[in-house]
Parts: structure tokens; sequence; C-alpha cells
């Protein structure tokens, strides 16, 4: 498959690298970019005042929103107007409960959604809420970028963090475009399994389906010897120099991923390298 419908999402504050990168790699690609402003209403409703004085500030908090908006979408179009190949703009004022729905909506019909780190300081709480969206209800694959990613998305080492899960596979089915044009792609099995139809040589049937799609691919062995999987995957990062990771999103549920952390979270909050994530 090619990546032809890509989506990206910005919200307030965010930095233009991500953006940027969208750009580029919709340039690269001969792919429509659509891009999302959304300014969230911060007005929360457990403080809105009976009466009047409740309607007012109810006003204000939406008009700040609105205000943001237009100063958002501004600055995109600007920044969108040199870009070589189609694009669309859609700028929307928002209370936070219509957000989920609104960005699940627009990554349905994305081949690719371009998102910036969930966790980063300057990001907006909604942030994370956003990227569930986009990949649970949208079914979209996800490529996270970290905020100074301007550059091509041209991966030369690529890792796939493996572990025969259903949602591993969907990433790698949906990195497919990445993996064929990577110089190298390691699949990365930590902590193989002493049991189960992988036990015997893990990851070798993964290996062989990518190398019949032109895929220059190698698998490395990892003995775990950290407490947390995302430490053990981190050090292999910058070890072997990989530019994009592949993984499935939240194996565990969602929610104890959110109270506890979880390699999806972990390696969101940390990376500064693209993630592609799928569920």
């Amino acid at each position: 498959m090619a990546y032809k419908s890509i989506l990206t999402l910005r919200m307030p504050n965010d930095g233009t690298g991500p953006l940027d990168a969208a750009i580029a790699f919709a340039e690269a690609a001969g792919a429509h970019l659509h891009v999302l402003c959304i300014s969230v209403d911060q007005t929360r409703p457990e403080s809105y005042m009976v009466g009047t004085a409740g309607v007012a500030l109810m006003d204000v908090g939406f008009e700040q929103a609105i205000a943001a908006k237009e100063e958002l979408e501004a600055a995109t179009r600007e920044r969108l107007a040199g870009m070589q190949g189609g694009w669309s703009i859609e700028a929307v004022a928002l209370p936070g409960v219509a957000l989920g729905s609104t960005v699940a909506d627009r990554a349905r019909f994305a081949d690719l959604v371009i998102l910036p780190r969930p966790y980063a300081d300057s990001r907006p709480h909604e942030a994370p809420m956003a990227l569930e969206a986009a990949m649970f209800r949208g079914r979209a694959p996800v490529l996270v970028v970290p905020d100074d990613s301007g550059a091509p998305l041209k991966p030369q080492r690529l890792i796939i963090a493996w572990n025969d899960s259903p949602e591993a596979l969907a990433a790698i089915r949906a990195g497919m475009p990445f993996i064929q044009s990577a110089k190298t792609t390691e699949i990365l099995v930590i902590d193989p399994p002493q049991h189960g139809p992988e036990a015997a040589d893990p990851g070798a049937l993964l290996a062989e389906m990518l190398a019949r799609h032109g895929a220059r691919v190698t698998v490395a062995l990892v003995a775990r010897t950290a407490p947390r999987i995302s430490d053990m995957l981190q050090r292999e990062i910058l070890d072997r120099g990989a530019d994009m990771v592949i993984l499935g999103a939240y194996s565990h549920s969602r929610f104890r991923e959110a109270i506890l952390g979880g390699t999806t979270r972990n390696m969101l909050e940390w990376t500064n390298i693209p993630v592609l994530m799928a569920h």
C-alpha cells in the first residue's frame, strides 16, 4: 500500500516540527495532507456558576477558544502556502467532550495520522485523548514524531518491537511502506518466548513475510535484563542507532496503561525518534 491521505493535528502552542515533518512526508509520497487545527474550550463545567455570571464565564471561555483557533489557523495556512502538492485545512473550536469524536471522524479516512508526542511538556492535557481517538476509534495507524522532527520521514535503520501480538502485526502491516524503503529492518524480540508457536525460532515467520515484500530484514533476540520492557527497548534503540520504531499499541487494557504506565506510554514519553503504532 501507499500513503495517499495524511492527517495531522495541531493545537495551540504546538511547535512547527511535526507539521514540517508531515508536509515533507506528504510531498515525498505525493499524498494529500489534511491539517486539523483544534482549540479546546478550557472552561471547566464544574466551575460554571448559576445565573448570568455562569453564562458570562462560558461565553468568555469559548471566545478565547475561537481566538486561539483563528490564530492557529492563520499560522498553519501561511506554512502550507508553500507546500508542493495537495493540502486542506480545517479549524474548529470545541468543548473537550467533542475532541475525541472530531479526531476519530477525520482519522477514519486517513491512511496515516502524524502527531506530535502527546506527553511533551508543551502539549495540552487533551493530546493523549486525541491520539487514542485516532488510533482506537478512527482505526488509523499513528506516527508520533518528536517536536524537532522537521526532516523527511525516511528511516534508514528501522526497528520492529515484536512480541507476536495482533497489535504488533497490525502496526507492521500499516508500516509496510517504511519497512520496504528502509536500508535495514531489525526484528527485535526481547525476552524470547520459551513456549508457543514461536519458541523454536522467534521472529522467523515474520522475517520471511517481510523479505517477500523486499525488506532487508534481520532478527535480534535479546535477553531481558531490566524490569521494564520499555527500558530494554529504549536501550536497544540507542545502541543500534535506529531512526524509527514500529510497535503495537496498548497490549494491556488502556485503563491499566493510563494508571500504571506501560511500554506504549513510556515510549511516547521518552522517544526522540518517530514511533509508528497501530492497534
